[in-house]
């Protein structure tokens, strides 16, 4: 039983992420890192600015995945992990579970990227944490099982946070939310990779 969890892709991402945080956390503190480079050099180096997603040679769009702003913003993430990646490793496999927690966060990094880059929003906004990539989990597993109403009444509160009609996160994006858009991503990719969509592919070849 202990072997099992703790060889789990849950339990290792959550090491992980946690590991990850507290290390830099400390670097920030210090402002340096073996003397020589900045506080702010290291946050756009670990977090997502889609006006400036190109520098760092685009690792801003992998590491942003593992760094979160505060120790609220992180316990709350990891929460939510351990329970929807639970869900879907159990239910999808270890493989199909890491494909998609990383898939749909660079998926929704990459559209947001997209959305600025065409000037829709030229308000800044810098992303960091692995909210993107639970909520696309999320979406990916309601859709595969078949929980239509849950997944439909989720979309709507996601939807009606975006409008501000309602506040589920204590955070608060302009014109675009990457929970919306990675929940969005995790539902599309659950139909497209679907069995009857992929059967039907088949016959077209």
């Amino acid at each position: 039983m202990y072997k099992a969890v703790f060889s789990s892709i849950t339990f290792i991402i959550t090491v992980i992420i946690l590991t990850f945080n507290l290390f830099f956390w400390s670097i920030l503190e210090k402002s340096t890192l073996f003397g020589t480079t900045t506080q702010s050099q290291w946050l756009k180096l670990l977090t997502f600015n889609p006006m400036e997603w190109a520098e760092a040679f685009g690792l801003p769009f992998l590491l942003s995945i593992f760094f979160h702003s505060s120790a609220e913003h992180l316990i709350s993430n990891l929460i939510m992990l351990l329970i929807v990646s639970s869900i879907c490793e159990k239910k999808l496999g270890k493989t199909n579970t890491l494909l998609i927690f990383f898939l749909t966060h660079l998926s929704s990094l990459a559209m947001i990227a997209i959305f600025y880059e065409f000037n829709f929003s030229e308000k800044p906004i810098i992303l960091s944490g692995s909210s993107a990539a639970i909520f696309g989990m999320l979406g990916f597993y309601l859709l595969k099982e078949r929980k239509w109403v849950i997944c439909i009444i989720l979309f709507c509160f996601l939807l009606l946070n975006q409008t501000n009609i309602i506040s589920l996160f204590p955070y608060k994006y302009t014109l675009i939310d990457p929970h919306l858009i990675g929940y969005s991503i995790g539902i599309i990719s659950s139909i497209l990779f679907s069995k009857t969509i992929l059967r039907y592919i088949a016959l077209l070849k």
